[in-house]
Formats: C-alpha cells, structure tokens, sequence
C-alpha cells in the first residue's frame, strides 16, 4: 500500500519472490499436482525479457508447464504500465498467448479464475475451452460467461465494471460449476447479484480437456481481441470456498496495491507483513516530499545497484518527456520548478528495467 513516511512517498517495487506465501493465498502447491493449474505473474518475465519485448512464451508457475506461446507477428509486449508502476503483458487488440495443446488438468467441470488486469474492460481476458467456444469457461468484457458452444451460454455481470478508469488496477474472479446455473463473477471484491443471463439452449459443462487461450479466444475473431494489461492470471481445477477467495483476493490486493475506488468493495488487509518484491533488483525508491514545488528529493535503497550513475526521466500524465538527466548517486536532489502543477512520472532506467514513481507538484 502506499506509505507518507517523513513525507516521502514509498513504493516498494514488485519482486519475484511472493512475501512469505509460496502460492496465491497458500492454496495449492507448484509441484504440478496440485488443484492450482495455472499461474501466470508478469513481473517474473524479468528472468527472460528485457521491457518493450513481445513476449513469445509465458511461463507457468504452477508446475504443470502450462506454458502460453505466441508468434513474432501476435505476441503481446511485455512492458511497464507508467501509471500504475507495475510491469505487465500490453494486448493492444490483435494480439493473444495460447497453449500448445489442451490438458487433462483442466477436464474437472469446476474451476476458479482470478485475472488481475487494466484498461477498457473490452474483449476476451481468458478463455479455457475444449475447442473453439466448446465447453468454455470466458471472460469476456464486463462479465463471466457459462459457454456451452455459440450462442448458448449464461452469464454473471457486475454493472459498475464500467466505472473503473483504464488505468485503474483490477481483480475479477470467476468462479465456474457444473450446471449452467453455477456461474458467480466477483470483481475487486463486489460479488454479483445480478440475475444471471441467458441465451440459447446452454447445457452442462462436460469433463473435457481443454485449453487456455489470452487476449482472445480458440475461435479467433477481430472484434474479441483484448485491448488493456494483465498483470496475473491464477486458474484452479475446484470451486473455491469463499475465504479461499478472499485468501487469493487478499495476495493480489498487498501485491498491486488495491484501494477501494471505484467498482470495489475490497476489506482491511494486513499488509505490514507481506514484502512486495521486485524483479532483479529489489528497490526501494523514496521521492519526495509530496507534494513538492522547487525540488524533488530522490533515495534509492539496494545494494546490488549497478552503476553510480542512474539516468532518469521526468513524464507528464500524457507521456511528453519534461526533463531527462543523470543521477550522479543513490540519493540526490532534482531541481523541478520549472514544471507546472500538476501528476509527473520520474522514471529511472536500472537493472535493464524502468522504475516509475508518480509525484506532484503544487504550486
């Protein structure tokens, strides 16, 4: 969460190692016989890509190698999303990730899904199918769908999905059963009470392997493409009970430090305990004070940092570069009041990876 300590603003950067936990909320292992049968985490691209790189193959951590590929011409890029400090894979809309084959691992007719995501809530996130719309478990725009096969599918919807700003971090859960009444969408912690949707004919799920598909679905269409960011995808063979959620919910809220804003109804979590880790270099950036009118005041904690002299970058909201330069040291002071009021990016390029801290200034 964010912390003013002495009046500097405190981030601690993602890392790979997950706080004391060694799975989303202690549920399941990553020995890969486990009810956790998926689990995708951006920030651990860091071993394997460099920001800005289409990211060919994501690797799952669950232990089942349920690893997503992609092509030069469809990958997505793995990139740093500049206004929520997060690394994260960017789907700009004709872009997807998808298993090789499908698995028996996901043939169980229950299943939970959690995505942590951002942008404009358009297209398809995740879909887990047996073959094109065939037995499918989808996330699609602002809802989670039921699918028998096309045109007969039930739906779980949460209206205020559309509240959410395209920078604001979210968390949507599905929790998937057998019959086609046993469908609940939650998302950053509101459960729908909506009546569920119909259309078509749909029928039960049958026990069949399937396969997980992102950013679009097996049959491919133009206008189902995502457009936004995921940050984490975390799939089980089992409905969850409903503090195994909140268990899960609470590790993703400490992780991208969640607040309640728009569209959530997220509980008081401790996360005093939890170290939020970063990727190769764990980073704790202090920029200050907050806010600020001549000078910034800058304190970068690690002692594996490269090199003394760190180049940066200032941003504006819109992305126009301000200011630019090199930070002779670990701790120094920028000299920003040529800038106008206003939310700036100060960006600093280390450990082949950007690190962004937003600031303000007020005049």
């Amino acid at each position: 969460m964010k912390r003013i300590i002495n009046t500097f603003l405190v981030i601690i950067l993602p890392t790979l190692s997950i706080f004391s936990q060694t799975t989303p909320g202690n549920i399941g292992t990553t020995n890969g016989d486990s009810e956790l049968v998926l689990w995708l985490k951006s920030s651990e691209l860091a071993n394997s890509l460099k920001l800005g790189q289409p990211c060919l193959l994501w690797k799952d951590l669950s232990g089942y190698e349920h690893n997503l590929y992609s092509t030069e011409n469809d990958a997505p890029v793995w990139d740093n999303d500049l206004l929520s400090n997060f690394p994260a894979v960017h789907f700009e809309g004709n872009e997807y990730l998808q298993m090789e084959n499908t698995s028996s691992a996901f043939s169980p007719t229950e299943s939970t899904i959690f995505t942590v995501t951002s942008g404009l809530h358009e297209g398809t996130t995740i879909s887990i199918s047996e073959k094109f719309w065939l037995n499918e478990m989808l996330f699609f725009e602002k809802g989670v769908y039921h699918h028998s096969s096309s045109g007969n599918f039930t739906r779980s919807s949460i209206a205020c999905v559309e509240d959410r700003l395209p920078h604001q971090i979210s968390v949507s859960c599905g929790v998937f059963g057998r019959t086609t009444q046993d469908v609940r969408y939650i998302f950053n912690g509101i459960v729908s009470t909506n009546p569920l949707e119909t259309a078509g004919s749909p029928w039960n799920f049958d026990e069949v392997d399937r396969k997980v598909t992102l950013g679009q679905r097996d049959q491919f269409v133009n206008s189902e493409f995502y457009q936004g960011y995921i940050y984490e995808v975390i799939v089980y063979n089992r409905k969850l009970n409903p503090q195994e959620i909140l268990a899960v919910q609470e590790y993703l809220q400490c992780s991208y430090n969640l607040e309640n804003e728009q569209c959530t109804n997220f509980g008081e979590v401790d996360c005093t305990t939890v170290t939020i880790p970063s990727f190769n270099c764990n980073y704790i950036l202090r920029a200050g004070p907050v806010p600020t009118v001549d000078w910034l005041y800058i304190h970068l904690e690690n002692s594996t940092i490269e090199s003394e002299a760190i180049p940066y970058q200032i941003y504006n909201v819109i992305g126009q570069k301000m200011q630019e330069g090199v930070l002779p040291s670990q701790e120094q002071a920028l000299q920003v009041n040529q800038l106008k009021s206003g939310i700036y990016l100060l960006v600093l390029q280390q450990c082949d990876q950007e690190i962004v801290q937003k600031f303000i200034v007020d005049k």
